[in-house]
């Protein structure tokens, strides 16, 4: 067993993987994956296993509490998955654009299913592709929602502006590969290459710092602005690939379409 702040007893894991057995008879693999796997569990933490079956599983997912030798409730979350080699084409959702890591451990595996995942079964997920065009139609939302006081949709563009953000500037700074939701906040939050606001824009759009609806709509403005600036400034053919928007936004279009009024 890794090393956490909070650490389950062996026996206990085994108890777990011999259930597991038990009940999935075509069981080839039992996965640790979130803050326990990397090292960062607590006594909030849920005890987050993959059973990795041989075709489709028998028990499907499934959740259980377990008592440690402190008295505490364990809660032991079972999602499944069948044996195959791990899809590392899709960028994932909670990562705004950057490289990721889903850290997992072996904690009981046959060798065909080493064979499968690898020495280590971890996945690695690329980079999202930058959403320029969903960028410009999302503060478009913004604009009807300020016209039509939809309060609601307002802070709903405003956040999903912040979300695309960091995607967008991703080319322009270091490469950085985040492991958590909270990991890809921090790091949006430390980019050195960005627009003068973005930094305090994101934190307003994305919720992390409260705000009036004025103030909302304010950040996510100013974010799209300087944000479009800094990329019609700085884009060239290596960063994104060719599209009507991106040719638009470099030769003035777009800013013209969103700020004429």
């Amino acid at each position: 067993m890794p090393t956490n702040q909070r650490v389950v007893p062996q026996d206990l894991v085994d108890q777990i993987i011999q259930r597991l057995q038990s009940e999935e008879p075509n069981l080839q693999a039992v996965l640790l994956n979130g803050s326990f796997a990397r090292d960062e569990a607590d006594a909030h933490s849920d005890f987050d296993v993959v059973a990795v079956t041989q075709g489709k599983s028998r028990i499907g997912d499934r959740t259980w509490f377990e008592s440690t030798p402190d008295g505490r409730l364990l809660h032991v979350s079972i999602g499944t998955e069948a044996l195959e080699p791990p899809d590392r084409s899709e960028a994932a959702s909670w990562a705004l654009g950057f490289p990721a890591r889903d850290v997992q451990q072996y904690l009981w595996a046959t060798s065909q299913a080493r064979a499968v995942l690898g020495a280590d079964p971890s996945l690695r997920l690329p980079a999202g592709e930058p959403q320029l065009e969903d960028f410009v139609e999302c503060f478009m939302k913004l604009q009807r929602a300020r016209k039509t006081d939809d309060r609601l949709l307002l802070r709903w563009a405003a956040r999903h502006l912040a979300e695309y953000g960091p995607g967008l500037l991703r080319p322009f700074n270091p490469e950085r590969v985040v492991r958590t939701p909270v990991e890809a906040i921090s790091t949006t939050l430390e980019l050195p290459s960005t627009p003068a606001h973005f930094h305090d824009d994101f934190k307003m759009c994305f919720g992390l710092v409260p705000g009036s609806d004025s103030e909302i709509a304010a950040a996510a403005t100013r974010l799209t602005r300087e944000l479009l600036d800094f990329l019609a400034e700085r884009l060239g053919d290596e960063q994104y690939p060719s599209g009507d928007v991106r040719i638009y936004l470099k030769d003035g279009t777009i800013l013209r379409y969103l700020f004429s009024d």
